[in-house]
């Protein structure tokens, strides 16, 4: 078996998938700090790897916004507390899984409602066949830009006209104002 200068170097620069991860995790967090930008992210992995022959900037990409995601469902917990419900609210554009994982009917349908804790246990869907990915806090798969919300209040209805969860009419109080954005009307 003839062996390439390429997979020599790749043997020893990481002698496991562990040591890989490490270093794609160590390139986000650095960037993220740093507010860098994904090119920086896909040069760093690439010069610690020498491995150009992989989608460095997918990775990085899909790397960033999964950090993104989970700040923002940290940032959520805090804010709203224990035993409050997690939804995520697909784009119409979005790709089967994520429909199928987030909403109970198809595009513009009620989201499925989670706990954190449901949401943190799926872990993330690298390593897993599509057939079986789960709903995470974070990304589901390479691009996903699904965003994670609250459900502030039990009693809160689904308003498929505003995609989101809203007080019932009777706990609305008269202060409220409309404000419109685009085709989207924002209750405030």
């Amino acid at each position: 078996m003839k062996r390439t200068t390429e997979g020599i170097i790749r043997e020893k620069a990481f002698s496991s998938r562990d040591e890989y991860e490490k270093v794609i995790s160590d390139s986000v967090k650095k960037a993220a700090l740093e507010r860098r930008v994904v090119k920086d992210i896909v040069s760093e992995i690439g010069h610690a790897s020498q491995d150009w022959s992989r989608d460095l900037g997918r990775i990085a990409e899909t790397e960033l916004q999964d950090a993104f995601e989970y700040g923002k469902a940290i940032a959520l917990y805090e804010e709203a507390g224990e035993g409050k419900k997690y939804y995520k609210t697909p784009f119409p554009g979005a790709c089967r899984h994520c429909i199928t994982l987030y909403l109970t009917r198809g595009v513009g349908s009620e989201p499925i409602l989670f706990t954190y804790q449901e949401l943190l246990e799926n872990g993330t869907n690298i390593g897993r066949k599509t057939k079986d990915w789960k709903a995470v806090l974070g990304t589901v798969h390479p691009f996903c830009r699904c965003p994670l919300h609250v459900k502030h209040k039990e009693t809160d209805e689904w308003d498929e006209k505003l995609q989101m969860y809203v007080p019932k009419e009777k706990e609305k109080s008269a202060g409220q104002i409309k404000i419109a954005v685009g085709d989207k009307i924002l209750v405030v």
